[in-house]
């Protein structure tokens, strides 16, 4: 691979078969890269450690270009408003940039030979085989792809150097003149020392006085016995404890006492279980449900809606009050801004984008036939726990797992925009995403990937979610 660099104020990265772009710049970001990549690291890596230098979320990331040259072409990753021109051997070149998305734009390009991401200029365009440089713009092509001739900057011719000047020669000292010595000091009267002052006589400390003897105890005198009616009694000595006081701290201690006194009578007739009448099923079945679960009917009318053309019912705005930009459709729908055509019922979409509440986007089918609305995002596992997040609280979604092949909080399903991601949550047995036309791929922890509709996302143990009705 071979590359130019025209100087900026942006972050390049380069090595022999990758190249990154960060106009923004950022030095610890493009050295933590250039390490990656410089070990061999997979791309999911790479990306991987660009979001987790996000502060936040996805919606922080910084704007970048990733080119990766692969066998049959080049595989692209942009963000942001960077714009790269793709030529090909066959001569029809290509344009991608990375303008409203989320995250960032995918694509791979066959029969790619050059990429260019800016212009290079009037000024010098210097060549770079592997490192981090400041760019502003980039030149990569394969090997044989020639390059534009880089822009040599003309060195000066070096000045001739002057001779040396003559050193002059060394003025003779003069001679030294003759001080006369010094008269001698008398030495000073001693001060005599005064005398030490006398020690002091040690006062002997008073020995502590002893500690009376404690008094003994008087020993306990015999109950004389009784006679009575000429039969003998021996009476036993009386405890100075009364037995009542001893009972109250027999039930303190065994930890029980709290209870006595909260003992209600109930007549056995009250605890007799009863069938209740179908108003009191009706209205109990109302109160428990939560309006966000779909029948299997519904989530099947829904798909045959969309394969005939027919206009579905419209989802139902979030809860949340979570506001996005949106247009309207001429039925009333709420559409992406990019969208030309309503993703509900297909008829035209017209207006200027404006922020709208957002609607429930789509649904997800759990394997035990289970349909949930998605509207707002979810922790799903074996056992989900939500730990401490700032913003909105996701959901939690339980799956069973007979085989506790499924991690306590396996998958997080997240909303952001009009996009719907899954990010694997360090599962111990990990997800596999299945999409129609590819083959199945591994979820890398921590990194989003953005859904489709007709998505399957399989945690283990026989658990399946399947994403339909998507945008």
């Amino acid at each position: 691979m071979r590359c130019l660099y025209a100087p900026g104020e942006g972050l390049a990265v380069v090595t022999d078969a990758a190249a990154l772009l960060l106009p923004a710049g950022g030095v610890e970001l493009a050295l933590a890269l250039e390490q990656r990549l410089t070990e061999g690291a997979g791309l999911a890596r790479v990306l991987g450690e660009i979001v987790a230098g996000a502060p936040i979320g996805t919606g922080d990331l910084p704007d970048f270009l990733l080119l990766a040259w692969q066998d049959d072409g080049v595989q692209v990753f942009v963000r942001g408003p960077l714009s790269v021109e793709i030529a090909r051997e066959t001569g029809d070149d290509a344009r991608l940039d990375g303008r409203g998305v989320v995250t960032w734009r995918e694509e791979r390009v066959p029969g790619a030979v050059r990429c260019s991401v800016g212009a290079l200029g009037d000024g010098p365009a210097l060549p770079v085989s592997a490192g981090v440089v400041r760019a502003g713009a980039l030149v990569v092509a394969r090997t044989a792809e020639p390059l534009p001739t880089p822009v040599l900057v003309s060195t000066p011719a070096p000045r001739p150097v002057a001779e040396p000047e003559p050193v002059p020669e060394p003025v003779p000292e003069p001679e030294p003149v003759s001080v006369p010595e010094p008269q001698p000091v008398p030495a000073p009267v001693p001060v005599p020392e005064p005398e030490p002052e006398p020690e002091p006589v040690p006062v002997p400390e008073p020995e502590p006085e002893a500690a009376p003897e404690p008094a003994p105890e008087p020993e306990p005198q015999p109950v004389p016995d009784v006679t009575l009616g000429g039969t003998t009694w021996s009476l036993l000595p009386l405890d100075d404890e009364p037995a009542a006081a001893r009972e109250d701290a027999d039930d303190a201690a065994d930890g029980y006492a709290h209870l006595f006194g909260a003992t209600q009578m109930r007549a056995i007739e009250d605890a007799a279980v009863r069938e209740p009448d179908e108003a009191e099923h009706g209205a109990v079945a109302d109160a428990l449900h939560d309006g966000r679960t779909m029948g299997p009917a519904a989530i099947a009318a829904l798909r045959a809606a969309r394969a005939h053309g027919r206009a579905p019912d419209a989802p139902a705005p979030s809860s949340g009050g979570h506001g996005v930009l949106a247009r309207i459709c001429l039925s009333g729908h709420a559409n992406p801004p990019e969208r030309g055509d309503c993703w509900v019922c297909g008829r035209q979409v017209t207006g200027e984008a404006s922020r709208v509440a957002r609607p429930a986007l789509g649904a997800v089918q759990v394997s035990g036939g289970e349909v949930v609305q998605l509207d707002g995002s979810y922790v799903v596992g074996r056992r989900p726990k939500v730990s401490r997040v700032s913003g909105e609280v996701p959901r939690v979604l339980t799956v069973p797992s007979p085989q506790g092949e499924v991690s306590g909080s396996h998958v997080a399903i997240r909303l952001e925009d009009w996009h719907v991601l899954a990010v694997d949550l360090d599962s111990s047995n990990g997800t596999v995403l299945f999409r129609d036309g590819q083959d199945p791929r591994r979820l890398d922890p921590q990194v989003p990937v953005l859904l489709r509709s007709d998505d399957v996302l399989d945690l283990g143990d026989g658990a399946l979610l399947t994403f339909v009705g998507l945008p």
